[in-house]
Order: C-alpha cells, then structure tokens, then sequence
C-alpha cells in the first residue's frame, strides 16, 4: 500500500463518511434547505475534526490495538507516529478554521469536539462509562454542529437523541470486546472492572431506550409511514443486539454488534430525514 493510502486509513475514512452525512443530514432535518455553502463547509469541517480525533485515538492506543487490531497502520509501522502526530495537527487546524466561517457558535462546538477528543484516550477512556459517555456527546454534537450551519442547533433534536442514545450503548459494547486488552493496559473501563455484567445491563438498558424513543415520533404522530417502516427495520437490528449481547460473551460476537450497530446508522438517519419531510 502507498504511504497515502495507509495516511488515509488511519483517519478511519468511514466512520469520516458517516460523519459527514450527519452533520449534512442535521442540517436537512433542522430546517428546509438541501444544499447552502454552509452546509458543505459545516460538513467538511466536521470530517476533518472527526479524522483528528481517530488519529489521535489510534496514537494513544497503539498499545491496545497491538492485542486487538494489528492491522492499524500504526502498528504495522507503515506509517511512523510523527507523521501520524503532524497530520492530526493538519486536520484539527484546518477543520477548526473552516468552523470560523460558519459561525461564532460553530468555533465554539469545533474548539469543544477537538478538546474532548483530545483528553478521551488519555484521560477518560478508563474512567467508569465516562469515556463512554463522552464519545456519545460527541457524537451527537455533529447534528448540533449541522444545526449550526442553518442557525438552527436544536433543529435536530430528534437526531441528536437518537446519536447519543446509539453511540453510548455501542462504546460499551466495545468496551465488552476490548474488556480484556484493557485490562492488561491497566484501564479501568466499566467492563473491565466488572468482567462486562454490568456493561451488559448498561447498553441493553439504553437499546430498550432507544427503540422505545425512535418509535415515538411515528406513535405521536410527527413522523409519517415511510418513517415508521425504515424505524422498525432499525429497531429489528436493535432487538437482535440486545439478544446477542446475552446469548454469548465471545468478543467476536461483541465486535459484530457493534458493526451491526454501525450500520443501521444511515438508515436511522434517512428516517428521520424521511419523516421531517411529513413522509
């Protein structure tokens, strides 16, 4: 592989994709513009901002990922730490001075995501659920941070919702899966100290949340049909993870939930696109 193509690995180029749908789709769902400058620069922004923290995450977790994911570039060595340092500079710098041309609001959220995703592998990672809670927060901020692009942070509350409530119960499903790397990195993650019981209990009880949540809009009647068929498809997915997740302790199985989890994101996303347009 070129040395680009390994660089770009490193940013975790799909989880960049899913942001960048999630700041655009913010945007649509808070108000009834498709497309502005704003949007685009919002999205982009947010791309490169989210591209700095997998990096930085990777950075400091190569010890971790020497156990679990020998395949990250880091650890293979293909790309050198100090090139992976100057280009999570790169983007961090340029996705915080596109966010001064959204607004003053917008470099504000920027200068927050880039802190929190800063201290996370460091400092809170290991912290009982609140490295947990934190990537949850952070991720739900990308629909703010659409919000933002048409003076509307709130606009998708529903999404915001939905993101926070997904990405908390996904983490600690990844944390059952990394339960034992962390350990022998002496982190003192949820299910590290209670060898994932807990943790189990912790993301069934959010996926109950959030299946229960993504079914309101349509019972109360904000969101039509075509959002309620594309919900019931998500909530599927979510019933079968919370059966999973009791069904077997084998980590191979945590790490297919969570891609399981990953997926039906976009679909999450086009319901509720679909419904804020009275579908």
């Amino acid at each position: 592989m070129t040395k680009l193509s390994e660089l770009a690995r490193l940013s975790r180029p799909v989880n960049c994709i899913i942001t960048f749908a999630s700041v655009w789709g913010g945007a649509i769902v808070a108000s009834d513009l498709l497309f502005s400058l704003r949007i685009v620069v919002a999205s982009l922004s947010a791309v490169l901002i989210a591209g700095y923290g997998n990096i930085v995450n990777d950075i400091f977790d190569i010890d971790i990922d020497r156990l679990i994911k020998p395949q990250r570039p880091l650890v293979r060595g293909t790309v050198r730490k100090s090139e992976a340092v100057t280009l999570a500079i790169l983007l961090g710098f340029t996705g915080m001075t596109l966010s001064f041309l959204i607004s003053e609001y917008a470099f504000v959220a920027a200068a927050l995501a880039i802190l929190l995703l800063s201290v996370y592998s460091p400092l809170l990672k290991g912290a009982y659920f609140l490295g947990n809670l934190v990537v949850a927060a952070v991720s739900a901020l990308a629909f703010v941070y659409g919000g933002m692009a048409v003076d509307r942070p709130l606009g998708a509350w529903v999404l915001i919702v939905f993101s926070f409530l997904l990405h908390f119960g996904r983490e600690v499903i990844k944390d059952i899966h990394d339960k034992d790397a962390d350990i022998a990195s002496g982190l003192k993650t949820g299910a590290a100290i209670n060898d994932g019981r807990t943790s189990q209990l912790v993301a069934a009880f959010i996926l109950l949340l959030l299946i229960v949540a993504a079914l309101l809009p349509a019972i109360a009647g904000i969101y039509g049909p075509l959002y309620l068929i594309a919900i019931l498809a998500v909530d599927a997915v979510l019933i079968s993870s919370i059966w999973r997740l009791f069904a077997s302790h084998d980590a191979r199985v945590m790490d297919n939930i969570a891609v399981h989890l990953k997926a039906i994101m976009p679909l999450g996303l086009v319901a509720v696109i679909l419904g804020s347009r009275g579908l």
